[in-house]
């Protein structure tokens, strides 16, 4: 029974101490002495170690602790002037993951589920002749971003138009529609340039409220359909040597067989926080509007009734919607990164968390002195410690 004990404790002991090193191999391993020495600034107050490795953040937090140090924070003036200086140095300008010092703040935050009032239009199924315009000027396009919520009707089978976008020169420029199949799925179909895609992407005809995003990229030869924050199709291949037409007709409920008009394949249901920008959003950023989150993407056109004129048919009605809590805005976000250095203060950015890059550790000097005396005497013999640990299981043997 003592030796199973010790056996477990031993095991637990190296789990712990493994988990806080990098799984690639590091500037401690690939590096001469001298060049490791080009990778830590010293300051009055700190040591700056630059791990010219590639962690996910939580993973670069976790290693920095097993350092006695913190990943590097930029709260302060003197952090940022200290941090630029490290990679002026050794013209390091890849990002890095750099600590948000409201992080730990908003940890702290409860979950709680809270639903949000929205105005949403409701397009009713006895009559065919319901529409809403939106009131915008738009420009030529190179890369677009739809997302909107909708609660379709489970007693209408034939296809419906969620959105269609006609120019001048070309009715079917850019839209979205559904179908219903025989197992009571919806599916989706975007239709760019007049070139209809099929219908792949798909949901649950429950009645329930669902979040639709689409993208298109005219640079990245890209569009993707998403439903309730996860991507369900994707595609490339669809006129991309042109942008999208500007001075066009958004309408809500029904396809534009003519500009502006002779619709066909209404939407029955409701509709509501309809969004556009005029660039194609990231995964992470679907997945925030979807939750309710604000983006660091600046919005073309907001949902606001007032800018949108629709048939007296279409009426406006409450709609309370999930949304999740607020502490989850920074997951959503991303984590902070610093961009790399240049001769005006670094600029900071937003970097999905799952995402590999280097990091700094910081710490104070006496810590960092006293880390390299450990690591010089482990790298010639192992501690007392652990020689005794080893001991111990060999008698549990």
């Amino acid at each position: 029974m003592t030796g199973t004990l010790l056996r477990g404790l031993i095991l637990f002991l190296l789990e712990v101490i493994c988990e806080g090193e990098p799984t690639r191999a590091g500037p401690e391993t690939m590096l001469h002495p001298h060049e490791q020495d080009k990778l830590v600034h010293q300051t009055s107050r700190w040591v700056l170690k630059l791990f010219n490795d590639s962690l996910p953040f939580s993973r670069a937090e976790s290693f920095c602790r097993g350092q006695f140090s913190s990943l590097i924070t930029l709260e302060q003036s003197e952090d940022k002037e200290e941090t630029v200086e490290l990679l002026r140095q050794i013209g390091f300008r890849s990002p890095v993951w750099v600590r948000d010092h409201n992080r730990s703040a908003s940890k702290m935050v409860a979950l709680s589920r809270q639903y949000l009032e929205f105005s949403a239009l409701k397009f009713p199924k006895e009559s065919h002749e319901g529409f809403a315009r939106v009131t915008v000027s738009f420009p030529v396009l190179s890369s677009v971003s739809v997302c909107v919520r909708v609660q379709w009707n489970t007693d209408w089978n034939d296809v419906s138009t969620v959105f269609s976008y006609a120019a001048p020169v070309l009715t079917n420029e850019f839209q979205l529609r559904g179908r219903v199949d025989m197992q009571g799925h919806i599916h989706l179909a975007l239709i760019i340039h007049g070139k209809h895609f099929p219908y792949k992407a798909s949901f649950a005809n429950d009645g329930a409220w669902h979040h639709i995003c689409v993208t298109w990229s005219r640079i990245r030869n890209h569009w993707a359909i998403y439903v309730d924050g996860d991507r369900k199709d994707m595609g490339s291949g669809t006129d991309m040597d042109r942008d999208i037409h500007g001075d066009g007709i958004l309408i809500l409920g029904q396809d534009q067989d003519s500009f502006g008009g002779n619709f066909t394949e209404p939407f029955f249901g409701n509709i509501t926080d309809l969004n556009i920008w005029n660039v194609s959003l990231e995964t992470i950023h679907v997945r925030a509007v979807n939750l309710c989150l604000a983006t660091i993407q600046e919005k073309f056109f907001s949902w606001n009734l007032s800018l949108i004129n629709s048939h007296h048919v279409v009426k406006e009605v409450q709609a309370p919607l999930f949304c999740p809590a607020v502490h989850q805005q920074m997951e959503l976000q991303g984590c902070r990164t610093l961009q790399g250095w240049s001769d005006q203060l670094p600029p900071l950015g937003w970097t999905d968390c799952s995402d590999f890059l280097p990091f700094i550790c910081r710490s104070s000097p006496e810590r960092h002195h006293r880390m390299e005396q450990i690591s010089k005497s482990q790298s010639s013999q192992p501690s007392a410690f652990m020689n005794q640990l080893m001991k111990l299981s060999n008698k549990s043997q």
